[in-house]
């Protein structure tokens, strides 16, 4: 009953602030709309006009300016033809490409100087490369015009004979090889036959040839003893045109700003854009041939086509009462008028407040706060300011200072609520800040990195020894892909994206600054059923992968040792009988002297110890050293290692070339990294010739005594590597191997190898010529002393 009599501050304040605010709004609009809503319409209407006129103004500058520099590049071309003297060599940088159509050379950078097209059906005749070298004069004047003029998009000379020079430089591959220019339209335009007063013309639209869009071209011909030389042309894109005048009118919804010629062609109009389909192709639309275009339209276009300037209205279709104003104004020394077009009920909505009015209102509105501002003080201000101050208490962690306050009655439930939000919100937060507690404590104890991320990679949480392992601060928002490798986007093979589509957890092994991680996965998903964030745990498992795949090696040459011991074991026998056969043979032909037969005999016998040399040579490559160093006879192991795969060099048509000096070849080291390294390589080289080819292997001593080093390097002559590969050869799991019997960690288990014996590997390669892989190992003392006593020996 108490809070039935009680004053309701909700209540009152809504009753009176509808009441005065619905009667201020009823009389400011009744007296403001009518006397403003003509001044406004005028002063818009006013505004679109000189809106019009001044682009129109700025167009016509540009388009005088760009048709000044035709003119002026084309006297130019008449004075170089007229007083100079050109050699009749062809300058250097020019060539004929495969289609036979004269090019030039590309430049560093595409403004040094121009691009040149002569067709491959006329012959290059002495007059020819005159005009050639002759043009190659404009270059510097081909430079300054779009220094000077930003809008020109090309600028370049045609001539009768099919040359063409156009700046800046732009590959010629587009035009087919007997593409004649004086049939394009911006030759057509200003030939003798178009233009016999030999004026400066501008074309319509017309697709460029060399891929830009949509341009329009300004023409001046260039004669030379009162015959047609050529035409030289500068080029505006439709679209630079747009960007500059034509894209920032931003008056309502319906506004469009066009150009459109005398007779209704259209140069540029948002609404009717015409895709491109082929070079050269010319755009003929016409307004007037518009489905869109009603009679009120026609008639209100073709008077601002007639007029000079001016506004006028059309209506938007014969059965409804919509207009449409157009603002119109032409292009000074074109036959073109800009229009700007836009909706009559979207600026007549526009009204100006008069001043006397708005003061006013501004005088009532403003007592009526100050009364309101009074009452409000009294009754509500300063309650609620002590309840904004039990909140902040609370808001701190004091749950304490909270007690009961009287005013309205909304104010005291308010009060109420907050005493006993204050006791749970304590029991709540002690609970939670336990549990944080014994997570962050789980957390922690976890070993490796666990982190917590968003679905864009922003690190929100990362245990210690995530911390301690990349040295990990956080001062500012973090990403996983900045901090581990040091890249602006996800990752490759990263399964964020992957996790936040299917909902589900994921695992992925990554290579990462050399190293390699095994990443797993687990979305957290919100009661929306959506992926806020990501659980990712990652494990730097690079020396296992390693040990792994040395391990790996080590079994497949045990296997071969295996083998190889069995063969020797099942053939040792049969080879002594065929010995001892051949012996006894050899024995009782001895006087018989038959050429034939010992030759015979002699075959057999070299083949037999040759048996017993390749299987002798295989128990002792696959044989398992100790991990000491030792004195390796490199050319032996290398000769081991092309017996293992003399099957796939037999098959593939592959020969093999080796020059060592000295020769034996001896390194001082341990000899099972070296072989891994060495079959790494030459099972490289195989696969890169499997359409045959030559390996060259070599080996050599280096460098000055007492710092010399031993050199190996393996060339071959298959495809090459491409250049954007060549960074990425060692990198872990990365493969160009569509078969896909490769797992991408050779070359970086051979260049880890490498450098942890103390070397280096280098690689040069070229795409049709070839790949060469050049290792370098420190030779030291035992080791050069026995590689210098075999290199006297053989010398």
């Amino acid at each position: 009953m108490k809070n039935l009599v009680r004053k309701s501050l909700v209540t009152n304040i809504l009753i009176v602030f509808v009441f005065f605010n619905t009667i201020s709004l009823l009389v400011f609009t009744f007296f403001v709309i009518q006397q403003d809503k003509q001044t406004a319409r005028r002063n818009v209407e006013s505004s679109l006009l000189a809106l019009a006129s001044e682009k129109a103004n700025s167009i016509s500058m540009i388009m005088k300016n760009v048709a000044y520099e035709a003119e002026n590049t084309a006297t130019w071309a008449e004075e170089y033809i007229t007083n100079t003297n050109y050699a009749d060599a062809l300058a250097e940088g020019y060539y004929f490409n495969q289609e036979g159509a004269l090019v030039r050379k590309k430049p560093k950078i595409e403004t040094d100087y121009s691009a040149v097209f002569f067709p491959a059906d006329k012959e290059l005749t002495a007059e020819s490369i005159r005009t050639i070298n002759l043009t190659e004069k404009l270059d510097s004047r081909f430079q300054e015009v779009p220094q000077r003029q930003e809008v020109v998009r090309w600028i370049y000379i045609a001539t009768e004979e099919g040359l063409l020079r156009c700046y800046p430089y732009s590959g010629m591959g587009v035009f087919m090889p007997n593409h004649q220019q004086k049939d394009d339209p911006f030759y057509v335009a200003a030939n003798a036959e178009n233009n016999p007063n030999r004026e400066t013309i501008w074309t319509k639209p017309y697709v460029d040839y060399l891929g830009t869009g949509w341009l329009i071209s300004c023409s001046h011909p260039v004669y030379y003893k009162n015959s047609l030389f050529g035409v030289v042309s500068a080029d505006i894109g439709i679209d630079t045109l747009r960007e500059k005048f034509l894209t920032d009118f931003t008056l309502g919804e319906s506004g469009i700003i066009y150009l459109l010629s005398e007779n209704g062609d259209i140069i540029f109009h948002p609404e009717y854009v015409t895709p491109v389909t082929k070079q050269g192709q010319l755009f003929l639309d016409n307004i007037f041939k518009k489905n869109e275009t009603n009679a009120s339209k026609k008639k209100a276009l073709e008077t601002a086509l007639n007029k000079r300037k001016g506004m006028i209205s059309y209506m938007l279709s014969d059965d409804s009462t919509s207009l449409r104003t157009l603002a119109f104004a032409p292009i000074e020394g074109l036959p073109w008028t800009l229009i700007l077009e836009i909706d009559r009920s979207e600026y007549t909505a526009i009204h100006r407040i008069e001043r006397n009015n708005f003061l006013i209102f501004l005088f009532l509105l403003l007592s009526a706060i100050f009364t309101f501002g009074f009452v409000l003080l009294k009754k509500y201000s300063k309650p609620m300011n002590q309840l904004v101050s039990q909140a902040k208490n609370i808001a701190a962690g004091n749950f304490n200072d909270t007690k009961r306050l009287e005013g309205y009655s909304e104010i005291e439930t308010l009060s109420e609520s907050f005493c006993f939000m204050s006791e749970r919100v304590k029991k709540y937060t002690e609970r939670l800040l336990k549990k944080n507690g014994e997570i962050e404590s789980i957390f922690n104890s976890i070993s490796g990195i666990l982190m917590i991320v968003t679905p864009k990679g922003e690190i929100r949480m990362i245990n210690e020894k995530g911390k301690k392992i990349i040295g990990f601060l956080k001062e500012k928002e973090c990403y996983c892909y900045d901090i581990f490798s040091n890249r602006e986007g996800i990752c490759e093979g990263c399964k964020l994206k992957e996790v936040v589509l299917n909902k589900e957890a994921a695992y992925a092994r990554m290579p990462i600054n050399g190293e390699i991680y095994n990443n797993a996965y687990y979305p957290i998903i919100n009661v929306n059923n959506e992926v806020d964030e990501i659980v990712v745990f990652s494990q730097r498992v690079t020396k296992s992968v390693l040990m792994e795949k040395e391990l790996q090696q080590a079994e497949k040459l045990a296997g071969i040792g295996q083998i190889s011991s069995a063969i020797a074991h099942e053939l040792k026998n049969p080879l002594a009988v065929i010995k001892g056969s051949m012996y006894l043979l050899e024995a009782y032909t001895v006087e018989k002297e038959d050429t034939e037969v010992n030759e015979i005999i002699t075959t057999v016998s070299d083949t037999v110890n040759e048996a017993e040399k390749v299987i002798y040579s295989l128990l002792d490559f696959s044989a398992r050293e100790e991990d000491k160093n030792v004195l390796v006879d490199v050319t032996k192991i290398i000769n081991q290692i092309l017996l293992l795969n003399n099957r796939d060099c037999i098959r593939y048509g592959i020969t093999i070339e080796k020059h060592f000096k000295p020769n034996p070849f001896i390194y001082f080291g341990k000899a099972e990294p070296l072989k891994n390294i060495l079959q790494n390589i030459i099972a490289n080289a195989i696969k890169a010739l499997q359409n045959g080819g030559k390996i060259k292997i070599e080996g050599s001593l280096e460098g000055e005594i007492g710092k010399q080093e031993m050199r190996l390097c393996f060339s071959d002559n298959g495809p090459g590597i491409p250049i954007e590969y060549l960074n990425k050869i060692y990198t872990p799991f990365f493969t160009t191997d569509r078969e896909g019997s490769g797992t991408g960690l050779g070359l970086w288990i051979t260049k880890m190898l490498v450098e942890k014996m103390g070397g280096r590997i280098e690689v040069e390669s070229q795409v049709g010529l070839g790949t060469a892989f050049t290792l370098y190992f420190p030779i030291n003392e035992k080791g050069m002393n026995y590689g210098l006593q075999h290199a006297n020996s053989s010398d």
